[in-house]
C-alpha cells in the first residue's frame, strides 16, 4: 500500500474484491453494511437510535434488526430502567457471519448479488458461525496491514444503491466479542445466547 498514490489506492476497489483470498472474507465478497435507512420500517410508532424496527410483543419480548453498539447500548438502557428483572436474554438468530466494523454491523455478501444473504450458511450451528467470525476478523486484520489500516466496505444508500467506500477501522469485534464486553462492565447482566436452525 505504501508504494500506491491515493489515487491508485481509490481506483483499485474492484481489484480489491477480485483479489481477496483469506479463509472467510474470499474473492467476489464484500463486507456490507447490515444497518442502513432503507432497512427501517416506517409505520412503526416509535424508533431507538441505532436499533432499527424495535418492537415489542408479549411476555417482555423483544425484537430488532441488527442493531449498532450503540443501539444495543440503548435497548440494555431502556430494559434496565424499565424492567425489575436481573437479567436480559439477548438471541441473535443470524445464520451468517457478522462483524462489527467500528462499532457497526456488516455481514459478508457475494458482489453480484449484495441484496441476498449467502445461502450455504442456512441452518449453520452457533460453534461454527463463532468460529466463522474468528476467521473473518483475522482475514479483515491481514487486509488492514495490507492497505495501511484501511478497509473496503459496502454501504447501502438512497433507493438501495451499493457503493464501496474505504474506511479506517478504530475497532474490530465479533458478534461475541461485542456481548463479552458489555458483561464485562457489569451493568445489565446480560447474557448473550446464539440461536441457529441446526444445533
Amino acid at each position: 500500500m505504501k508504494d500506491k498514490d491515493p489515487k491508485e489506492l481509490l481506483l483499485s476497489i474492484q481489484s480489491v474484491v477480485k483479489n481477496r483470498n483469506g479463509s472467510v472474507l474470499a474473492r467476489q465478497l464484500i463486507l456490507k453494511s447490515d444497518h442502513f435507512d432503507t432497512g427501517i420500517e416506517s409505520r412503526l410508532d416509535f424508533g431507538l437510535q441505532g436499533a432499527p424496527n424495535f418492537r415489542m410483543a408479549d411476555l417482555n419480548i423483544f425484537g430488532v434488526a441488527q442493531p449498532t453498539h450503540s443501539g444495543i447500548l440503548t435497548i440494555l438502557n431502556l430494559m434496565h430502567s424499565t424492567m425489575d428483572q436481573q437479567r436480559v436474554y439477548w438471541f441473535c438468530t443470524r445464520e451468517e457471519p457478522l462483524i462489527y466494523i467500528n462499532r457497526k454491523p456488516f455481514v459478508l455478501r457475494d458482489i453480484h448479488s449484495p441484496y441476498e444473504n449467502i445461502k450455504t450458511y442456512h441452518g449453520i450451528s452457533a460453534y461454527r458461525l463463532e468460529a466463522m467470525e474468528d476467521r473473518l476478523k483475522l482475514d479483515i486484520k491481514k487486509e488492514l496491514s495490507k492497505w495501511n489500516n484501511l478497509l473496503l466496505v459496502h454501504e447501502e444508500i438512497d433507493q438501495g444503491k451499493i457503493v464501496p467506500m474505504w474506511t479506517a477501522v478504530t475497532d474490530l469485534q465479533t458478534t461475541k466479542e461485542l456481548f463479552q464486553e458489555m458483561n464485562q462492565q457489569g451493568k445489565y447482566g446480560l447474557l448473550l445466547g446464539l440461536t441457529t436452525s441446526s444445533p
